[in-house]
């Protein structure tokens, strides 16, 4: 089996499924260009970034009332997520998606997740410890 036929059968699985896909967005920049929460399965379940305004942001494209002042924060509070997409500023990355995978939680990133080769030794590390 290959990757792409993977992805398509388990997308084909899904979609016949009752479960959505519990997602938070992080960063309220780059984070608010996608269409996460038009997606029949997917439902983004809490939003944050460190500023205000940015918050309201991903607040109003998501319609999501489930916002936070910071990453750390929205998940020591929140134990219902599946995946996390991450759209904070690019030194964060490696840190975020490591802190998320840590917990068990898939992670999407738009951009280059490093920025370095330690930085992708680290990633990869991450991964291959948590599944």
């Amino acid at each position: 089996m290959t990757r792409r036929s993977f992805a398509g059968a388990s997308a084909a699985a899904l979609m016949q499924s009752d479960k959505k896909i519990r997602l938070a967005v992080v960063g309220g920049g780059f984070g608010t260009q996608f269409y996460w929460h038009e997606h029949p399965v997917c439902q983004v379940t809490a939003v944050t970034d460190l500023h205000s305004e940015r918050r309201r942001a991903l607040r109003d494209t998501y319609q999501c009332d489930s916002v936070y002042e910071s990453m750390e924060d929205m998940l020591a509070k929140r134990k219902d997520l599946d995946a996390v997409a991450i759209f904070s500023g690019a030194p964060d990355h490696v840190r975020h998606a490591a802190e998320c995978m840590r917990r068990g939680l898939h992670v999407i990133s738009a951009v280059p997740a490093c920025m370095t080769l330690e930085d992708a030794a680290l990633l990869k590390e991450t991964k291959e410890k948590t599944g």
